[in-house]
């Protein structure tokens, strides 16, 4: 910690850096300034920074009051209580990352125009930033580097979103061969996916749908569908552990929700219409505990058969339709990735040894066939017993069915297309045999994306 009087010093920096941040729009931005700025305020900084106003005050014995609120007027040397406190370091992070998150932009759609050995470095170097904003935006909520509130949340969400775009733009500006040197560096991306993940299943997203469909979209489809990018283009699995799915387990636990919500309805419809028997008041009101009871027991069960109940914070009545949109919008761009990749017909320019390519391969139509698998679901009957049961797609919103279709369109073009190439593939090889002229080396690359999707698709049922 510094010393109390270290503290103008300190006031006058961030005031600098806040400066650096309104009126450097014309500056040209960088990664490693960029990366440099977000450390100079990141969970560790702000929580020394925290530690070093509180003992400066506790030293004077008193908070300073402050004669006007407003920006111009944030200074560490007038707070006049500890939420006070927070609300200025968290305004300080706040204007630091609005600054990161136009930088990050900037840097995106300009990949292309540095050298190769510059986008490397790059690339790596915005990996270690996406896992930094991750853990930095995680730790937030313990409430020691200011809290997270609902502007620094939005702020965290849009950095960490524009952080992926850059990774992206320099993953498709690198070719692949250097791409596999860097293939290592992308378990960064993973990481970043958990620690989402636990962001959305530990924290309280403060039930805005911006929040929750922001923080799902991230961790099931646009880091995903990065590795799936990177994936294709180094015919190499980034890791040869298996990746939990986590749309899967959100879709599962939507059904599980809607189920609930269902049961809750029809049980509340029992007890407040009376029965055709009026004269039986005891009926009437021992009908109305088995409902009741049978609602509160009632639960979903999973694919491993074990029964749990609903358990994820951030998936309610309300939130239920934001988050199976998202899993549907998920599934349709994984399956229509599959369908460019069998239409371009391109090869990778590397060369993967059969081992690492059989076991991205296995992957892959484990994801297809567990998502298909679980899509299914969505056509059962909520509840089989009733003879008014419907099943869980019907009770879905416009939007939700409507995503549904394109997803479920998308599957079927990818099949289509996946049973056309492979009809062709043969074709043209015994023609090449029966000609015995330029015969082309069997390329097993060239038919693994048809026969993944079609396997995906046969182990699902």
């Amino acid at each position: 910690l510094v010393s109390n009087s270290a503290l103008s010093k300190i006031d006058l920096v961030l005031r600098n850096v806040l400066k650096l941040c309104n009126e450097s729009e014309c500056l040209v931005a960088s990664v490693h300034s960029t990366w440099n700025l977000y450390c100079s305020l990141d969970e560790e900084s702000s929580q020394s920074l925290i530690s070093c106003i509180r003992k400066y005050y506790l030293d004077k014995g008193k908070w300073r009051s402050v004669k006007a609120k407003g920006n111009d007027n944030v200074s560490l040397l007038f707070i006049d209580s500890s939420d006070s406190m927070d609300e200025n370091v968290r305004y300080y992070r706040t204007i630091i990352l609005e600054k990161i998150s136009k930088d990050l932009t900037s840097i995106a759609e300009s990949t292309a125009v540095s050298s190769l050995e510059e986008r490397v470095t790059n690339l790596r170097l915005c990996l270690r930033l996406l896992l930094k904003l991750c853990k930095d935006w995680h730790a937030g909520f313990n409430g020691l580097s200011g809290r997270i509130g609902k502007g620094i949340f939005s702020i965290f969400l849009e950095s960490v979103d524009k952080c992926t775009d850059a990774i992206t733009s320099y993953t498709d500006n690198l070719p692949s061969r250097v791409l596999v040197g860097v293939k290592d560096d992308f378990l960064n991306v993973i990481h970043s996916i958990s620690t989402i993940w636990s962001i959305f299943i530990e924290e309280k997203l403060l039930g805005l749908a911006n929040h929750i469909k922001g923080t799902v979209r991230l961790c099931i489809d646009k880091m995903p569908q990065l590795l799936r990018r990177l994936e294709s283009l180094v015919g190499e699995a980034v890791i040869d552990d298996t990746v939990r799915n986590y749309s899967t387990t959100l879709l599962e636990q939507c059904l599980l929700q809607i189920k609930t919500d269902e049961s809750s309805d029809n049980s509340d419809a029992k007890v407040h219409v009376p029965k055709p028997n009026p004269k039986s008041d005891k009926t009437s009101t021992a009908s109305s505990q088995p409902v009741e009871k049978e609602c509160e027991e009632r639960e979903f069960e999973l694919e491993n058969e074990e029964k749990k109940p609903v358990g994820m914070l951030n998936i309610s009545s309300d939130s239920v339709e934001w988050v199976y949109t998202c899993v549907f919008t998920a599934f349709q761009k994984m399956w229509s990735d599959y369908y460019k990749l069998i239409s371009r017909g391109k090869l990778n320019a590397t060369s993967p040894s059969q081992e690492r390519l059989g076991k991205l391969s296995l992957r892959k139509r484990r994801e297809l066939s567990s998502a298909l698998a679980t899509t299914c679901k969505v056509f059962v009957e909520i509840d089989p017993s009733s003879k008014e049961s419907m099943i869980f797609a019907e009770l879905f919103s416009y939007q939700g069915k409507s995503t549904l279709s394109k997803y479920l369109e998308s599957v079927t073009m990818t099949l289509i297309s996946s049973i056309k190439h492979l009809s062709q593939y043969f074709q043209d090889d015994r023609k090449q045999h029966r000609q015995r002229h330029e015969t082309k080396t069997f390329d097993a690359m060239k038919l693994s994306e048809p026969l993944i999707c079609i396997l995906g698709w046969l182990s699902s049922a």
